[in-house]
């Protein structure tokens, strides 16, 4: 067992305390800049709050329907490794046999497995994080949806991740709360108006929500082009009417030209305009 169980509760003040100046499975995707990771030193709004009590509220849900399925005891638990006392994980269950569980509720996850047979990559980095710290060979990645379907898949310890990710954790480890404060100091910087009516908290929950469910489609389309475009060898090619065809761009590299030329653009040429945009969490 690499690993040491920490007895306490996890929310409760204590387990606040004690994680703050290590890392733990849920900061690694931010300090691994994985795909998607939201940065977990910023406090979070009433928006993400209520989304994070939804989700900590189904987790025993979820946890009973895994249970059922492996036919196992799943228990929660806090971990420190002994190797890397800087390095924790509060895993959303551990069974008898030493195999790790962690639960999401989350439609573009259910998505994700239900396409991919694995986490997104900030999840993935996360369950690997978890796996390296308890020794375990493997994990099972759940997801559940909004209409309560569940959907899980199997995540195999990636020998790669302690060879090369491991190595940039430990590197940051020992300054881990100074990440910290430096991270709420830029955020104290910013200037957006948090708005608290109920249609911004519903216009921005439809946004969320589309947004989770067009990038697995996205993705998905990506690939598909991909594999149509190999199928083509290098050929133009049309099948049900798609189409595969050489496209050529130039690009001119306006201010190496200029840089070369030695020439600066009068002020009266610069034109400056403000657009607005809509960013998803």
């Amino acid at each position: 067992m690499n690993y040491k169980i920490i007895n306490l509760e996890q929310g409760s003040d204590e387990w606040l305390e004690f994680r703050k100046d290590k890392i733990s499975a849920s900061i690694v995707p931010f300090l691994l800049k994985a795909k998607g990771a939201y940065n977990p030193f910023l406090e979070a709004n009433d928006f993400t709050k209520e989304k994070m009590k939804n989700g900590l509220e189904l987790e025993n849900s979820i946890r009973a329907i895994a249970e059922f399925k492996y036919f196992t005891d799943i228990k929660p638990m806090v971990i420190q490794s002994i190797d890397e006392p800087l390095f924790m994980a509060s895993l959303d269950g551990i069974d008898e046999s030493g195999v790790i569980y962690e639960f999401k509720y989350s439609n573009s996850e259910y998505n994700q497995i239900l396409e991919f047979q694995k986490p997104s990559e900030k999840y993935y980095f996360q369950v690997q994080f978890q796996l390296f710290v308890s020794g375990a060979k493997y994990a099972i990645f759940g997801a559940m949806n909004e209409s309560g379907e569940y959907v899980d898949c199997k995540v195999l310890l990636d020998e790669s991740f302690a060879k090369h990710q491991v190595p940039k954790l430990k590197e940051l480890a020992p300054n881990i709360e100074k990440i910290a404060e430096s991270e709420r100091k830029k955020a104290k910087k910013d200037d957006y108006k948090e708005l608290e009516i109920e249609k911004a908290r519903n216009l921005a929950l439809e946004i969320i929500r589309l947004e989770e469910t067009i990038k697995p489609i996205k993705e998905k389309l990506e690939l598909t082009k991909k594999e149509f475009i190999d199928l083509a060898n290098g050929e133009k090619i049309s099948c049900l009417g798609v189409k595969v065809y050489p496209q050529t761009r130039t690009s001119i590299d306006y201010k190496g030209f200029l840089e070369f030329k030695k020439l600066e653009i009068p002020q009266e040429y610069k034109k400056q305009s403000v657009s607005w945009c809509v960013k998803g969490a």
